[in-house]
Order: C-alpha cells, then sequence, then structure tokens
C-alpha cells in the first residue's frame, strides 16, 4: 500500500535518482542532468521550502509532486514525476489527485508548464481535465525547447 509524506532535505538522494532516471527514459530527447546536480537543487532550494510530497511503499519512492503557490493566485505543479519503473499504475494519478484536493487547492486554478515534446505527460495532464492554455518557443525554460502552459480552473476541478 503505497503512502503520502512531506518530502525533506534528506530525501534529495532518492528523488534525484528518481528525476534522472525518469527523464532518461520519458525526457529521451534530452541529455539527462548530472544526478549530483539535480541532488544539490532539491536539497538546498527545493526541499527546504516544503511543499513537496512523495509517494512511497515498502520498496520506496514511487514518486513526487511539488506544489507551489505563486503571486498570480494560482497553485502550480512545479514537479510530478512517477518511477519510470512504476508508470501506468495509477502513482502519477494518485500524486495529482492530491494536488488537486481541495485542501492543497483551495479553489484556486492549478497551472503546470510542460515541455511540448512530453507527449506522454501531455495526454496524462489532458486526461485529468487539464487544458493547454499557451505554448511557447522555450527561450524561457531552462532547457530552452518549446513549452506548453496547462491550466485547470476552478469550474474544471473535481470537487
Amino acid at each position: 500500500m503505497s503512502r503520502l509524506r512531506p518530502a525533506t532535505p534528506a530525501d534529495a538522494g532518492a528523488l534525484a535518482a528518481l528525476h534522472v532516471q525518469s527523464r532518461a527514459v520519458h525526457w529521451a530527447f534530452l541529455p539527462p542532468p548530472p544526478q549530483h546536480a539535480v541532488e544539490q537543487w532539491l536539497r538546498e532550494d527545493l526541499l527546504p521550502h516544503g511543499g513537496t510530497w512523495i509517494l512511497h511503499d515498502t520498496d520506496g519512492v514511487l514518486g513526487f509532486v511539488s506544489l507551489q503557490s505563486h503571486d498570480d493566485g494560482a497553485l502550480w505543479i512545479g514537479n510530478l514525476y512517477v518511477a519510470a519503473d512504476r508508470v501506468r499504475r495509477g502513482h502519477g494519478s494518485a500524486l495529482l489527485s492530491f494536488a488537486l484536493s481541495p485542501t492543497q487547492r483551495q479553489d484556486r486554478t492549478v497551472r503546470l508548464w510542460t515541455l511540448q515534446g512530453n507527449a506522454m505527460g501531455r495526454r496524462f495532464y489532458e486526461k485529468h481535465g487539464f487544458r493547454a492554455v499557451r505554448s511557447t518557443d522555450g527561450r524561457a525554460n531552462m532547457e530552452r525547447l518549446p513549452d506548453v502552459l496547462y491550466e485547470l480552473r476552478p469550474d474544471q476541478l473535481p470537487a
């Protein structure tokens, strides 16, 4: 049985390994980032601020999701990764359901960016009701690749 818990900086190594492995499999069009750099980013920048939740079971980490509030009033999904060998088993949907729960979203619009080349991710978000609202050429993202902004407004969210 899987469970959710808040992530801490001590989880940075396990989350970095999952992040790098998942990107290598699902974003094969990108060179994988160095695991030590991802671990440092997680430990020093992302995890100390809270908002990252780990889905785990007795075998270890299944996935994680990071949620942030921004000045626009929306709830942003900054990261949603599932272990590459655990996709299509409901773990991504469980993480997204948590993110969309009334406690997390607080009747706000939920937004996220993903790369246009992330076909599996795009299908996943669209299946869950997200709508593409803007596309860019990627000049403003770290990968410098075309991306797309997805949004789910409060009137589209599950009750």
